[in-house]
């Protein structure tokens, strides 16, 4: 076959994600000639087999728990059903006693927007995998091997979770795929496909989908296999919440855009710039590397080490050193000041970002209070170095440190006792005193541009 085989795995109300994905694989014209799917990948596989992107996102935007499950969703709500059906005692106890939630609301609705003859006459192949307790085995099963109008069948059964009651298709039970395999990446292997895009929304993931099969990514050596996933939180497995849904249909576009090299970033999503003049602070590099000691008022090369390395983990390293530095640093700086992350910068959109989460904390009465808190601390110190007194300081830091970096630019350093709080803050977070740097740069630059305008 040719064209990449996408893999999506299984995660309940996270499989908003997918969708997310799918719309950057349409906008990057990557041919998938097959998907396979458990649980909720498999019902998403079907819909984007079936070409009904738009009215999957619509789902996925509106859709309440009264659509999927038997409840009311008032009670699922204020009793957090969500939770009470997640322990590994009700998922053993449902599994030998077919006990478990209704979801026949759910079957109603595939029986309603599935349609089958689509499914079977596209030319994207679809595979699912589910588990039989009758037989006591797993059943991977592509779209050719399923009986005339029993595609939703299967369907239900590889999304049958064990918190729900399992489900019977020709007097045998199933119940999740994800009991053997979360992450099906061999039914695409078996079939010849070796150009492969997983989607992992199980959460765990730990550098390679390690499945109930036994298999990982290294036993497929001979595949060119792509992971998509996210280091966000997509939220509870069975907590459905359309704003929720519409957020992770976002995450998962922009982390897809990222795993493909069209957007940048550690944890935000940014569009690099491609010059160092689109940088518009092109001496940041020379500055940390070769002036940082004198703008950070501590000779210590352990500061300068922690920093250089910290600022190194975030850097592209596709890019330019210079601009990686930067966009780097903007990078921690805004994480520091707990800028907004859902949504695809450019660098100096997240510079804007930075300064307006500045000025909304020099306005703000938390910033004055933890100002006034930091001031108390140092005024408090003994000036003797002790564990004892690096704990108390640092108790006053940690409360609401998102102020840290915004009270170092803007503090005065006179005397001994302020250059150790100043040491100690630095060594204890190297993200802090980058993020302090960083403002001071950007808020330098902008000072420069106004005095020249001004002589102009």
């Amino acid at each position: 076959m040719s064209g990449y085989g996408l893999v999506l795995s299984g995660g309940g109300a996270k499989g908003s994600y997918e969708v997310g994905v799918w719309k950057a694989i349409e906008d990057l014209d990557i041919p998938i000639c097959a998907i396979t799917g458990t649980s909720i990948g498999a019902l998403n596989g079907a819909m984007l087999v079936q070409g009904d992107i738009e009215l999957l996102e619509l789902a996925w935007s509106t859709l309440s728990v009264e659509h999927i499950i038997d409840v009311k969703k008032d009670v699922w709500e204020s009793e957090k059903m969500y939770e009470k059906r997640m322990t590994p005692f009700k998922f053993f106890r449902n599994t030998l006693n077919g006990d478990g939630l209704d979801i026949s609301p759910l079957t109603n609705l595939l029986r309603q927007y599935i349609d089958e003859d689509r499914i079977r006459n596209s030319p994207i192949d679809l595979g699912i995998v589910t588990f039989s307790l009758t037989d006591r085995k797993p059943l991977q099963i592509f779209k050719d091997e399923m009986p005339k109008n029993q595609i939703v069948d299967y369907l239900v059964a590889s999304a049958c979770f064990p918190a729900f009651k399992p489900i019977e298709i020709d007097n045998k039970k199933y119940i999740d795929g994800g009991f053997y395999d979360n992450i099906p990446i061999a039914p695409l292997v078996e079939r010849g496909i070796r150009d492969i895009i997983v989607v992992d929304i199980s959460g765990g993931f730990t550098g390679v989908p390690v499945v109930q099969r036994g298999d990982t990514i290294d036993d497929y050596k001979d595949c060119n296999i792509i992971v998509i996933q996210s280091t966000q939180d997509l939220g509870k497995t069975l907590e459905i919440d359309p704003e929720r849904s519409r957020r992770n249909i976002q995450i998962g576009y922009m982390d897809a855009m990222k795993t493909f090299d069209i957007i940048g970033g550690k944890r935000y999503y940014i569009i690099p710039p491609l010059t160092e003049e689109e940088t518009k602070t092109t001496s940041l590099y020379d500055i940390c590397m070769n002036e940082l000691q004198d703008y950070l008022g501590v000779d210590s090369s352990i500061i300068m080490y922690k920093m250089i390395k910290t600022i190194y983990h975030y850097m592209d390293k596709d890019l330019p050193i210079d601009i990686a530095f930067t966009v780097a640093m903007a990078e921690i700086t805004a994480e520091e000041l707990e800028v907004g992350i859902n949504k695809i910068y450019t660098l100096d959109d997240l510079n804007s970002a930075i300064l307006c989460a500045y000025e909304d904390m020099l306005d703000s009465p938390e910033y004055r209070d933890y100002t006034n808190r930091i001031l108390s601390a140092i005024a408090e110190d003994d000036g003797k170095p002790s564990r004892k007194s690096d704990r108390t300081l640092l108790s006053k830091i940690r409360l609401d440190r998102k102020y840290l970096p915004a009270y170092l630019y803007n503090a005065r350093w006179e005397e001994e006792k302020d250059i150790r709080f100043k040491r100690l803050t630095y060594l204890t977070y190297p993200k802090t005193a980058i993020a302090s740097i960083y403002l001071y740069r950007l808020l330098d630059s902008i000072a420069c541009s106004y005095d020249n305008a001004l002589l102009v």
